[in-house]
């Protein structure tokens, strides 16, 4: 059967939890969890829920606050299986404070030149870590000391995955963005794409030739992205290196209080 550009992220995203987290099959879904870190919704999840009238959702609600809470863990965030409609989640999740965040899959049909800039250099993140704290902290500048910390620390820990490959957009002595290429079977997934707020623009077309040429080279037969549906500026760049939308699922996320 043909995969999805849905079922792809759905995969990727998975296996991606699965480098941090520790995970339980409950019946209306999977639960990932990662103590060590409390903060981030991709490691305190619940995952692939299969529950569309209210009743079950209500019973999926019961069953994940008793798991979590018995792991003295928060969870942070809920996202369907594939071909779960999730219209009845959002007043009932609501009230448990998550928030619904709406996305767009898209697929490479075809490989298509993408123009760099050769003012900006792209290098590896497993050799810059110092770049990519000061990255992490230029991002969200509003964000608290220790969140960001531990959104490093998660990332470095990632660094040492032979599937992940992250890089570093550099201006100058400047970090200006990143880009990650995750490799998943015959999947490549294009992650972690962020540029710093006021960054040379020409960073994401670099950004995005460099993963491109790499899952090229590794012969990737299924390229697909996931990006937040109201992205302004991500959705020209993939449309003029080729890429098709053909996929919108939504997630539901919450802060760490409720």
């Amino acid at each position: 059967m043909e995969r999805t550009t849905l079922g792809a992220i759905l995969r990727t995203s998975q296996a991606f939890c699965s480098q941090l987290c520790e995970k339980e099959t409950l019946n209306h879904g999977i639960a990932y969890y990662c103590p060590r870190y409390p903060v981030l919704p991709e490691a305190n999840q619940f995952r692939e829920i299969i529950a569309e009238d209210s009743s079950k959702v209500e019973n999926a609600l019961r069953e994940s606050d008793a798991w979590f809470t018995s792991k003295d863990i928060r969870c942070l965030a809920w996202s369907p299986a594939e071909g779960v409609t999730a219209d009845t989640w959002e007043p009932l999740l609501a009230r448990q404070g998550f928030r619904r965040r709406e996305f767009v899959g898209w697929a490479l049909s075809k490989w298509t030149p993408v123009p760099v800039d050769s003012d900006i250099r792209i290098l590896p993140a497993r050799a810059m870590r110092a770049a990519l704290a000061e990255l992490i902290s230029l991002e969200s500048p509003g964000e608290a000391a220790d969140t960001a910390k531990t959104r490093w620390q998660a990332m470095s820990d990632r660094l040492d995955v032979p599937q992940f490959d992250l890089f570093i957009a550099m201006a100058g002595a400047r970090p200006v963005g990143r880009c990650a290429l995750y490799q998943v079977g015959d999947i490549a997934r294009i992650m972690e794409f962020v540029r710093v707020p006021g960054s040379p623009k020409e960073s994401g077309p670099s950004l995005l030739a460099h993963v491109l040429a790499l899952a090229r080279r590794l012969t990737m037969r299924n390229v697909v992205a996931q990006v937040d549906a109201h992205s302004s500026d991500l959705s020209p760049l993939f449309e003029s290196a080729g890429f098709i939308r053909n996929a919108q699922f939504v997630e539901f996320h919450r802060g760490q209080s409720p």
